[in-house]
């Protein structure tokens, strides 16, 4: 059979993932989106039943193992790269631990919020809304200016830049590790889009900012 990989980057830590029931094979993960943990960690889930066919393209040391060269190592030690990283490990654990102790916003309403101040603005609009329907929708809301003579290169850059010194509002400004879709969203000449993303540790008072931004920011496209 053909297994399944799972690019769980944006999802993980953020929806329920049930490996076993979707019959995921390999999952893999950053652990400083979703997760709450620190950049440069990870997660990597491969069903225990396909541990021996995983082989690393390129074998370095192991501590472990460190009287032979042969590459043969067990689970743990064959997809060592180095040294563990055990703090930043412990922040990820850390993190994970925090959020399975505390409820999640409610990301729904507060994705209802900004949708409807973009939706009231005239000069921009969402990437991406095929369904009025939030119940499914992860706390991502991705814009760009409405027309295409607004959509200069580097336009978003430039938002987002106006968005933190008007309402001191983040947003990320890009093609966000997508890249080849852009051309098909026709976002590609504008530098990709304006993303702004809900987190665990986002407030009301966050959002009620980014609305308001937006419609500052509407009025001067």
């Amino acid at each position: 059979g053909i297994g399944m990989i799972v690019d769980a980057a944006q999802t993980l830590g953020m929806i329920p993932i049930d490996v076993r029931s979707l019959g995921i094979d390999i999952l893999a993960a950053p652990g400083h989106k979703g997760l709450g943990g620190v950049l440069g960690t990870g997660i990597l889930y491969a069903r225990q039943e396909i541990h021996a066919l995983l082989s690393p393209l390129w074998i370095g040391g192991t501590g472990e193992t460190s009287d032979t060269i042969s590459g043969n190592f067990p689970w743990h030690s064959a997809i060592e790269s180095g040294n563990i990283n055990v703090p930043a490990i412990a922040a990820l654990q850390a993190g994970m631990t925090w959020k399975r102790n505390h409820q999640a916003p409610d990301y729904q309403r507060w994705i209802a919020q900004l949708l409807d101040a973009v939706a009231d603005c005239n000069h921009i609009q969402c990437v991406g809304l095929s369904s009025p329907s939030l119940q499914d929708r992860l706390p991502i809301v991705s814009v760009v200016p409405r027309t295409a003579q607004l959509r200069k290169p580097g336009i978003c850059q430039e938002m987002a830049m106006m968005l933190e010194s008007m309402a001191h509002v983040e947003c990320r400004a890009g093609f966000h590790c997508a890249g080849a879709i852009h051309p098909y969203l026709d976002t590609f000449d504008s530098g990709g889009t304006l993303r702004m993303s809900l987190g665990a540790m986002t407030q009301q008072a966050d959002v009620d900012a980014a609305c308001e931004g937006l419609r500052q920011l509407d009025s001067i496209l």
